[in-house]
């Protein structure tokens, strides 16, 4: 893995490491929201939204779509694929290890 990739990866991991981050993921699953409507579920300003919306923006889960005054968010389901074949292979035993 190159240092840009390894990069990326360690973008995603800190995205992921905030419960905000990962509540604003679950409900953009359902489909493509508004950054309103997306500051209207949580208890948390709407700075503070955009703030991790950013965050979540520059680690590739989610896409960012302007469209009549509006910024529309996705959930990038396809980037999660790093981060699961990380953690699959981080987690793999090894033959000498297994019993």
């Amino acid at each position: 893995m190159n240092s840009m990739c390894r990069s990326l990866l360690d973008k995603k991991f800190k995205a992921l490491a905030d419960k905000n981050r990962r509540k604003i993921l679950q409900y953009l699953k359902s489909g493509r929201k508004c950054a309103g409507d997306i500051a209207k579920q949580f208890p948390i300003s709407a700075p503070s939204v955009s703030y991790h919306l950013a965050i979540l923006k520059e680690s590739q889960l989610i896409s960012a779509v302007h469209s009549k005054g509006f910024i529309y968010y996705d959930f990038n389901l396809d980037e999660m694929d790093e981060v699961i074949e990380w953690l699959y292979k981080i987690s793999e035993r090894s033959g000498e290890n297994e019993r």
